[in-house]
């Protein structure tokens, strides 16, 4: 195994694993209820998540990403669900 191997396959995982361990720990009884209170926030922040999280590959440059580059102002949904 080598180091990058390591990296991506170990490091990252376990940093990340620690990172969301200690964000779920530091939630409080209040942070839960301001979910019910403000449902608008929170249906904002997941649709905006769900839209940026299917819009960022177009950004790339076509040789990081293996589908083909949609002309530029337009976006293809299909391209990117095919991927």
């Amino acid at each position: 195994m080598d180091f990058m191997d390591f990296f991506y396959t170990r490091a990252i995982p376990a940093a990340l694993i620690t990172v969301m361990l200690g964000m779920g720990l530091s939630l409080t009884v209040s942070d839960l209820k301001r979910v019910v209170v403000f449902p608008k926030a929170v249906s904002v922040g997941l649709t905006a998540n769900s839209y940026a999280s299917r819009c960022w590959p177009s950004c790339l440059p076509c040789s990081w990403r293996r589908i083909p580059r949609s002309p530029p102002g337009r976006f293809c949904w299909r391209r990117v669900r095919a991927a």
